[in-house]
């Protein structure tokens, strides 16, 4: 079968079945559903923007385009437009309004915003610039498109793979069990997360298929992908498109199943990221014997499969032909390109000019000989060094961190145990002794940790608006040291999608320049300003933004904001709600979802308990929190109204001042605040950025062995480490119990003591983590309640700058 059934309709309207070749023949046009396709003839130049945040996806549907001999390029979202917002995470129910709401996110809204607000010449500027981009004569002429996709399986799998999850904590997981809901139809990514990842939830397909064999039941074990489109004009009216938008979904070809192999064993315990792709076996006239779809995108990306019979594809070829996009003239290349020299990057940054006892920018530069076109960035730590501060090495605070990480638009991970350390660096200890060369080593390795960690989480979404630079380059001495285990997570389907969209390794300085001139200049985001300066400098300033006196002893919950493990939501809210039972001021990074809606969660149970509690969560507004859900949305939801601070506009609180949300720049800004105010930091299931904030911790608080000072110059905590405690709980993972933070603490655990970590597994892991907190917060002199008492309301406590007449949600 070449031609399976493709959907054609209005959005929020019952749509038309035909397949391709009706289409290529001119079904639609002769179906009359649709008049208003046909009224004008389609733009001779018309450009799109596809609202997607993978690499990979936007490389699928440009392949349809260019096997098409179509002229219409395609670019991503942050190509086109100076501001870009995240897509919708699917909160709608159906796949034509998941569609539409991506569209919306990621790029109409914030360009009608911007339209709507910006006036005169910056106006002029702004649509200038677009134009320019999009290489249009016409905002009319630009079109919108984003994509949303089923994957399905035959129905008498849902029992047997799926049935442990019919009563997860999140209703979008149960919506699997749904009579008309696919399996797991357009909640793949929710179910893989909540079996622990793609290659977990390969290996139970097997074992489900193994029970249905055993039972001789009668079932198919192929299974097909189906691609919905929507389409709509940017400036209404300006196309031959339904104003609402039009929907194209397209049925695949289905796929046969790859099992796992011995080398799928071996590879992921050297790190490899695995998608759907590396199991998902299709069969063409070029390869009868079959190719793994992986294959076949990497060594045949233009193949006819991928344009005409993989569902992406092929849902956009029926978009092409419905509309009648132009053809290209023989030979002529696809697209017309705003880019310049102006637009190519020009510095690199290296991680090794940032670390304890630097090298020379001379012999930094020596070992990453540059091509012409490039340069490595020279800024070295030392600009924010306070007078009374002792010669210190290394960065000494995330805001140096930040800006030297920000000095270019390429980056390279070098591993910093091929540099000597210089015999007079000077550096002294905390004792007033000289810093030996391991202590000095080992610095340079979790500092490393650290850049590494932070690049990967703002590099693996090349089409999003977090994303600052596309090009991060790994030299692979220190990937099989440290590296290897930072993808673990990405392993459980909490982050990342294949190894190229996060970062590439590098043996030698030929593979390092080949990966830099594969630089793709369509997913980098242009013109990367510094930050914005929104670092907090003092505990006092932090505790003034937010109007309270004495947060007292204060325990920070890191965990995702985006997986669907079912116990990456109840360990948190279980740990919060006890705790806050205690006094504790429980701090988090502020987001809707998974961990660290659990962890709100867990302390809004214990105010309706009779408890007082303070929660403080800090979010990163411009870059990562548009993927951590909408916060007023969720605060509305659990029955309270967020209320802005009108002397500071960051600042939002409910239920009478016990919590608090203060909105700061970027992820690093977000991350200082958190950890300088903990007194104790707690890890639960998490992604990329959970990485970040492990290596985080565990460098201020060497650096406190070390120096007797870590990276928060002005807070108390600059002085003190911070315990860091894993709930470590376990599962099945291919047939094996292993715990949550096994691989990813591996490097660590015997300088665990040094660097003050405590993992807790087991049935009781948190009373452990409780008992845990009780004792520490005893020991440096704090009073807590006792969590069996009575609640008693405390007379005069200072919940912030709002009193008793805040509005409050719902009592129990």
């Amino acid at each position: 079968m070449r031609s399976g059934r493709i959907w054609v309709g209005r959005l929020g309207e019952p749509a038309e079945a035909f397949t391709l070749d009706e289409i290529k023949q001119g079904a639609v046009r002769e179906s009359g559903l649709f008049p208003e396709l046909y009224e004008s003839p389609w733009p001779a130049i018309t450009t799109g923007v596809l609202a997607t945040g993978v690499d990979r996806k936007y490389r699928e549907h440009l392949n349809a385009v260019q096997f098409g001999g179509f002229d219409f390029p395609l670019y991503l979202p942050p190509s086109l437009l100076p501001r870009v917002a995240e897509d919708s995470k699917e909160a709608e129910r159906s796949q034509a309004d998941i569609a539409k709401g991506k569209l919306l996110k990621s790029f109409l809204t914030p360009f009608e915003t911007a339209m709507s607000t910006l006036k005169g010449s910056e106006r002029k500027a702004y649509e200038s610039q677009v134009l320019r981009r999009a290489g249009v004569d016409s905002l009319r002429h630009l079109v919108a498109i984003s994509d949303d996709r089923n994957s399905m399986m035959d129905r008498a799998l849902l029992g047997p793979l799926y049935g442990d999850l019919q009563k997860h904590w999140n209703p979008q997981v149960r919506e699997i069990f749904g009579e008309h809901h696919g399996v797991p139809g357009k909640r793949v990514k929710e179910t893989d997360s909540a079996h622990y990842g793609i290659l977990n939830s390969v290996y139970l397909r097997e074992k489900a298929f193994e029970q249905l064999d055993a039972r001789h039941a009668t079932y198919s074990k192929m299974q097909h992908m189906d691609t919905t489109l929507c389409i709509a004009p940017v400036i209404a009216g300006g196309l031959p498109l339904p104003e609402q938008g039009l929907i194209v979904k397209a049925e695949g070809i289905p796929f046969e199943f790859r099992r796992i192999s011995k080398q799928d064993l071996e590879d992921i315990k050297n790190g490899k990221i695995f998608t759907h792709d590396d199991f998902n076996l299709v069969r063409t006239e070029d390869h009868p014997g079959g190719i793994t779809l992986a294959d076949l995108k990497k060594y045949h990306p233009n193949h006819r499969y991928l344009a005409e019979d993989f569902s992406p594809g092929r849902a956009m070829t029926a978009f092409a032909h419905i509309v009648g996009l132009p053809q290209r003239t023989q030979g002529k290349k696809l697209g017309r390109s705003f880019y310049s020299a102006a637009h190519r990057p020009e510095k690199v940054v290296s991680n090794v000019a940032m670390l304890t006892a630097a090298p020379s920018p001379d012999e930094v530069e020596q070992t990453l000989p540059m091509p012409k076109n490039l340069r490595l960035s020279r800024r070295r730590p030392g600009s924010h060094r306070e007078e009374n501060d002792p010669l210190y090495g290394g960065f000494r605070s995330l805001r140096e961190l930040e800006e030297m990480l920000h000095s270019g638009q390429a980056f390279v991970i070098q591993d910093p145990d091929n540099f000597d350390i210089p015999a007079d660096h000077g550096l002294i200890d905390k004792h007033g002794n000289p810093m030996s060369d391991d202590d000095i080593r080992e610095l340079r390795r979790l500092e490393t940790d650290l850049i590494f960690a932070y690049l990967v989480t703002m590099s693996t979404q090349p089409g999003a608006a977090n994303h600052f630079g596309r090009s991060v380059m790994v030299e692979r001495s220190y990937w099989e040291k440290r590296g290897q285990w930072h993808p673990d997570f990405c392993n459980l389907g909490l982050a990342g999608d294949v190894e190229n969209e996060a970062y590439r390794v590098f043996d030698n300085v030929e593979q390092l320049h080949e990966g830099l001139a594969e630089w793709d200049k369509t997913v980098y985001k242009h013109e990367v300003p510094l930050p914005a300066n929104d670092f907090i400098r003092t505990e006092k300033q932090l505790l003034d933004i937010l109007g309270i006196d004495d947060p007292g002893y204060v325990v920070s919950s890191y965990g995702s904001a985006s997986s669907y493990i079912d116990l990456a939501y109840k360990d948190p809210e279980e740990f919060n709600r006890r705790i806050a039972r205690l006094g504790v001021t429980t701090n988090d990074g502020g987001g809707a979802r998974s961990a660290m809606l659990g962890a709100r969660n867990g302390n809004i149970i214990a105010m309706k308990e009779g408890y007082d509690v303070l929660n403080i969560g800090i979010r990163s507004e411009t870059d990562v929190s548009p993927l951590e859900g909408n916060i007023e949305d969720s605060i509305r939801a659990a029955g309270y109204e967020p209320v802005t601070d009108e002397q500071d506009k960051r600042h939002v609180t409910y239920a009478k001042g016990q919590f608090h949300i203060l909105k700061l720049n970027r992820l690093l800004q977000r991350q200082a605040a958190i950890a300088a105010m903990s007194d104790c930091a707690t890890y639960f299931a998490g992604g990329n950025g959970t990485v970040v904030e492990m290596a985080l911790v565990r460098l201020h608080n060497a650096k406190v062995r070390t120096f007797g000072q870590g990276l928060f110059p002005g807070f108390d905590n600059d002085k003190h480490t911070i315990p860091m405690v894993f709930v470590n709980h376990e599962f099945d993972y291919m047939g094996e119990k292993r715990g949550i933070f096994d691989v990813l603490n591996k490097p660590y655990l015997e300088n665990a003591q040094f660097y003050d970590m405590h993992v807790f597994a087991g049935e009781d892991r948190i009373d452990q983590a409780v008992d845990f907190v009780k004792t520490h917060a005893v020991d440096h002199g704090y009073t807590l309640r006792n969590e069996n008492e009575e609640p008693q309301r405390k007379q005069g406590y200072n919940h912030g700058k709002f009193g008793p007449s805040y509005p409050s949600g719902p009592e129990l």
